[in-house]
């Protein structure tokens, strides 16, 4: 081969048949490279990646195939974002759904997010469930960076609204403007009274109450921020929610999923109801009956705010449920027939069950697992929650001395003394039922 002089950096090479190709510039190098090396199939390789001649324009730019613009001009494919400069479709089909996408471009092929297993493995696997695909609209990123989940209420709705308009940034640390600020406005105010200049004291101090108001912006707690993004119809980070297991004994729809709370509210749910000698009164339960388990006023229930609390008997035993639809304020107003909440997101409902047995030492306890459960329980098998499991050996007078943090509580951990625990367990109450 021949070196032919190009411009921009390419290199022009032709062989002795009179054929010429261009090598762009990144390759360059390389290409130089395997010439003093004598590598020439190399460079075939290469040259039977690059586009032939018919696919340049005029101005030097490639052409795109004739699929990409069949796909480009079908009105089918409109308002579907393109993901095929991913290096694989595993990786444009994780990155849609992680965007909320319930469909997405993929080398001229329109295609589906959906991912199969159950509504619990979708929202484990990928922090979003089929069903809130597509839920994400325009505005929904701008919505979850201006306004803190825990304030978009009734009272804050004009702040909101002003932070959304003008793109606040809830995350933006706005420190050293606002240090910058208070010493202009400073430096003003300490000049003498006629030399000051009226007009920029007023404006630095618009800025500054501007600021203030900013203070209960930046990250809420993990439950507000996940329950936010579901809302907004994008993927929780924090692993907050679960589906739960249980439906409302009035639910109508057959197949709706009910997100549940993580153990760790479950636990202080009862231990409130317990407070209460277990009187639920209305059923209407606030977060501010609970304790301040995320700093000052807040608590594991202020993703609920008002919520419902009932009672109830099933097959496993008596229970108390926890009820709350996950919605904006209702008095937020109506454009036409559609209410805002139905532009921004899609509310969602919350629901799940706290079991309680009366156990053989005479006393009512929140229940982990069933006679039925802990008895079918497979011990070589880690398929089951260990801490739930100390609990209820626990409630069942079995004691694990050795499973037990620096506090006191246990530690979760399956090791020798929980798995015999429960093997001795189960041979005690088989022997049981067998002399019965």
């Amino acid at each position: 081969m021949k070196g032919v002089e190009v411009e921009g950096g390419e290199i022009g090479l032709k062989n002795s048949h009179g054929d010429i190709v261009i090598i762009p510039k990144n390759k360059a190098n390389w290409v130089k490279q395997k010439l003093s090396e004598g590598c020439h199939g190399c460079i075939d390789s290469l040259v039977e990646s690059l586009p032939s001649m018919k696919d340049y324009a005029e101005d030097g730019g490639i052409l795109p195939s004739w699929e990409k613009v069949k796909s480009t001009l079908n009105p089918y494919n409109w308002g579907v974002d393109d993901y095929s400069s991913e290096k694989d479709f595993g990786t444009a089909f994780n990155k849609a759904r992680a965007a909320g996408e319930k469909e997405f471009m993929w080398k001229g092929e329109r295609k589906s997010t959906d991912m199969k297993g159950t509504v619990a493995k979708q929202l484990k696997w990928s922090g979003i469930t089929n069903d809130r695909l597509g839920v994400k609209s325009k505005i929904s990123d701008r919505t979850y960076n201006t306004i803190k989940p825990s304030i978009y209420g009734d009272e804050n709705f004009s702040g909101n609204t002003m932070n959304f308009i003008e793109g606040n940034n809830r995350f933006k640390d706005n420190s050293e403007e606002y240090s910058k600020i208070i010493k202009e406005y400073l430096e003003e105010s300490e000049k003498p009274y006629v030399n000051r200049d009226e007009d920029k004291m007023t404006e630095l101090k618009t800025k500054i109450d501007k600021l203030d108001n900013k203070d209960t912006q930046g990250e809420d707690d993990p439950y507000s921020e996940d329950a936010w993004k579901i809302y907004l119809g994008k993927p929780q980070t924090k692993n907050t929610f679960g589906i739960s297991k249980y439906k409302p004994t009035k639910s109508k729809e057959k197949n709706a999923s009910y997100y549940s709370l993580p153990d760790e509210f479950k636990e202080e749910l009862y231990k409130k109801l317990k407070e209460n000698k277990f009187d639920i009164g209305s059923g209407a339960m606030s977060e501010f009956n609970f304790e301040g388990v995320f700093g000052e006023n807040k608590s594991r229930a202020r993703v609920l705010g008002n919520f419902t609390v009932d009672k109830g008997v099933d097959d496993r035993g008596n229970y108390f449920s926890y009820y709350d639809n996950y919605d904006l304020s209702p008095k937020l107003p109506i454009i036409g027939k559609t209410k805002i909440e139905n532009i921004v997101g899609k509310p969602f409902e919350i629901y799940d069950r706290i079991y309680t047995k009366e156990y053989s030492d005479g006393k009512n306890k929140r229940m982990y697992y069933s006679d039925d459960e802990l008895k079918n329980l497979d011990a070589n098998k880690k398929d089951f929650d260990t801490l739930a499991l100390q609990r209820e050996l626990n409630n069942r007078g079995v004691k694990l001395t050795n499973s037990t943090t620096k506090e006191g509580k246990f530690d979760g951990i399956y090791g020798d003394e929980t798995k015999n625990a429960l093997l001795e367990y189960q041979e005690t109450v088989n022997i049981k039922n067998n002399e019965l």
